[in-house]
């Protein structure tokens, strides 16, 4: 049975799906069910109109993409850390 190297760690959401990142120790299907992350989700967002999630996904879709960028940066793997200048 593999084991989990990485992950689980969710990328990005569309609608009802999502993209989700695993690394495994060898290949292997992955099956994700919603549990009380979903519950959890429908109380934070639930009441917001749909016609505002448009700008609501901008937002945090720009704020995500600015915390991943940030955090590539403090990687110690990755060649523009601190640590290589």
């Amino acid at each position: 049975m593999a084991k989990i190297l990485l992950g689980p760690v969710l990328r990005r959401t569309a609608g009802a799906r999502a993209t989700v990142w695993v690394q495994l120790t060898e290949a292997s299907t992955v099956r994700i069910t919603a549990g009380p992350a979903f519950e959890i989700t429908q109380r934070l967002w639930g009441d917001i109109p749909a016609a505002d999630m448009a700008v609501v996904r901008r937002v945090l879709g720009t704020v995500l993409e600015r915390a991943e960028a940030e955090l590539s940066a403090a990687s110690p793997a990755s060649p523009t850390s601190s640590a290589g200048r």
